[in-house]
């Protein structure tokens, strides 16, 4: 009986230190975040860019690291490309630390910039929003893996460890804890308002630290239209909240 009670015991005590080793490891990845114009307390940085390879670049400049990053375009931009030979290849012992983001990033470019992202710990989670259109078309395809669940308009699901979301503007979810808002000006094709854009992008992320305009010139199908909606978002958006600073390009 002793015997069972100290296996009982050793058990919980077991049990008791791994809750409070998950705890502080999650303490400390919190802590360890990095949203970038938030340490400014300057408000919402606004900053315009031409292509989605460009948000990495912008995002890796300003230090982003661990971050919620809110997605509205007609695109995933997580096209998945063969990692990097350097990756592939057996190191041996001792092995020498290096930096991923320089190896990943030899392949960067619009398609992929949120699976390198999401790669070398920039980005934690997205959550895509799309177009109803877009949206219609996808939801059936991830509805059918077993990893992905559709339920009240939006998909959540993994793909790899990456944890998604994806849905359209009106069932978008809340998120309270500070953010990345990436918006392009594909999102604007079906004739979506621009004031009601900025109206939800206030409503459901009080919190939101950055919001990038991506105008993809290096895209052939967005139209000069496209961005002019970009543009009336941007308007709206300031004459609806006091932005820390004017829009910058980058």
């Amino acid at each position: 009986m002793r015997s069972r009670r100290s296996r009982t015991l050793w058990n919980v005590m077991v049990i008791a230190v791994s809750v409070v080793l998950l705890v502080v490891v999650d303490i400390t990845a919190r802590r360890s975040r990095m949203v970038p114009a938030l340490a400014s307390g300057a408000g919402l940085e606004v900053r315009q860019v031409e292509t989605q390879e460009d948000v990495y670049r912008l995002l890796r400049r300003m230090g982003a690291w661990g971050i919620r990053v809110v997605h509205l375009n007609r695109r995933f931009n997580l096209v998945e490309y063969t990692l990097p030979s350097e990756l592939n290849r057996s190191r041996p012992f001792p092995i020498e630390p290096f930096d991923i983001r320089t190896v990943m990033e030899k392949g960067l470019n619009s398609d992929n910039w949120l699976f390198v992202a999401t790669r070398t710990g920039m980005v934690r989670q997205v959550t895509w929003v799309l177009p109803d259109d877009i949206l219609n078309d996808v939801a059936p395809l991830f509805a059918s893996e077993a990893s992905y669940s559709l339920k009240g308009g939006l998909v959540r699901g993994y793909t790899y460890d990456l944890y998604r979301v994806i849905s359209r503007l009106d069932t978008v979810p809340r998120y309270e804890e500070p953010l990345v808002v990436t918006v392009d000006a594909a999102f604007f094709g079906t004739g979506t308002s621009p004031a009601r854009v900025s109206d939800i992008l206030r409503e459901r992320f009080p919190a939101m630290a950055l919001l990038v305009a991506v105008y993809s010139v290096d895209e052939p199908d967005v139209t000069g239209d496209m961005r002019r909606s970009l543009d009336r978002l941007l308007e709206s958006f300031a004459s609806g909240r006091a932005l820390g600073s004017d829009p910058k390009r980058w």
